[in-house]
């Protein structure tokens, strides 16, 4: 068996090295981490999280099952994606003024400083994370050439966010800011392999001990390397994921976390994010607890059952190419946010996404269109 899975993952890394886009292979990259740690979890190595406090709850059906379904959506993902395996991405920026700009970066400090208030020393915030979210994915529209002021300061604000310990919604900004490059009016991908090897080991170690740090636990090689395969975030939603299944098995499907996903768009108290709807928390009042987040087709799981997960994961592969070979302006800027949000979406789920969507939107509407339009009238 062990040799089986070995085999899998090899399969996977080999496909994934075929990628000449870098964006897409990280996009594999991130799908294909759960199963790596799926794997650990199977062959009882250390595990961080919650998943090594409630290892012995899950019956072998659950975890097997689990196995399974990870294997398969990765070969979705991979087999959707496969015939762009020779492209890589370009886009023309958005034209944007320094004013505007300057404007936007200094929006980006302020929501950063009040989401998170402790990366900077300050005692009160409050949410404004999608406002983060979509004026960095503005930012990232209108981008600059790599060593330009402006493109520094950004970066310089995602890290001091990425080393404060909230990771999740700024360290494949700074990915996407170190591969795409300005040049000749279009931004493309331009980075050499071994630059990306360095630069993304010294964050992904950043990363991992900030994590650290922020769960109160101590910085020790030991823990640094077994977040190589069995980071705590993908532990922690790994488990949410497994406790779909189990929620399956006993229960049947329940199709009201559907209905949080299609209605969560519109604001109300019913769906939405803190929804009793919300699969993440119905699990947690209705079978067992759990940390949040979730891999996001667990809430195809308890929808649908095993179908419901490879339904999510093709829709989701199916946004991912067309999205990925439009270069009209508008999916441009939905595809951007897809990729910045790219561990979000996949550890958490779709309707995370949905704010950041309607800001982006709007953002796209009322500024950049408006400016589009007035510089060819």
């Amino acid at each position: 068996m062990v040799l089986l899975e070995i085999l899998i993952l090899l399969i996977n890394i080999y496909c994934i090295l075929r990628f000449r886009s870098v964006l897409l292979q990280l996009i594999l990259l991130v799908s294909l981490f759960p199963l790596i740690t799926m794997i650990a979890f199977m062959n009882e190595l250390p595990i961080p999280g919650v998943l090594s406090l409630y290892r012995n709850i899950f019956s072998d059906k659950t975890i097997f099952t689990g196995f399974i379904l990870l294997v398969l959506t990765n070969f979705i993902l991979l087999c959707v994606l496969y015939p762009l395996r020779k492209k890589s991405y370009c886009y023309t920026p958005f034209r944007c003024t320094n004013i505007s700009y300057c404007l936007l970066l200094a929006l980006l400090f302020f929501s950063a400083v009040m989401s998170y208030p402790r990366v900077f020393g300050v005692d009160f915030g409050i949410d404004m994370s999608t406002i983060y979210i979509s004026t960095n994915i503005a930012l990232l529209l209108c981008k600059k050439e790599r060593m330009c002021w402006c493109s520094i300061l950004h970066t310089v604000i995602l890290l001091l966010v990425i080393v404060g310990g909230d990771r999740v919604d700024s360290i494949v900004s700074i990915v996407f800011l170190f591969i795409m490059n300005y040049e000749d009016g279009v931004v493309t991908e331009s980075i050499k392999k071994v630059y990306l090897v360095c630069g993304g080991s010294i964050l992904f170690v950043l990363s991992v001990i900030s994590g650290i740090i922020r769960d109160g636990n101590t910085v020790s090689v030991e823990t640094i390397f077994y977040s190589l395969y069995a980071q705590q975030t993908v532990s922690d939603v790994l488990y949410v994921f497994l406790c779909s299944i189990g929620y399956y098995y006993e229960n049947g499907i329940n199709l009201s976390v559907f209905g949080n996903l299609l209605f969560g768009l519109f604001p109300g108290p019913f769906y939405g994010v803190i929804s009793d709807y919300n699969y993440t928390i119905l699990l947690l009042k209705k079978f067992m607890p759990n940390p949040g987040g979730g891999l996001f087709f667990s809430e195809g799981m308890i929808a649908l059952g095993p179908i419901g997960v490879l339904l999510y994961m093709l829709v989701y592969s199916i946004c991912i190419r067309l999205l990925f070979t439009n270069k009209r302006k508008i999916f441009v800027a939905l595809f951007i946010l897809l990729f910045a949000m790219l561990c979000r979406i996949q550890w958490y789920g779709f309707i995370y996404a949905y704010k950041p969507i309607i800001f982006t939107l709007l953002f796209y509407f009322i500024f950049i269109h408006n400016i589009q339009r007035k510089e060819t009238a």
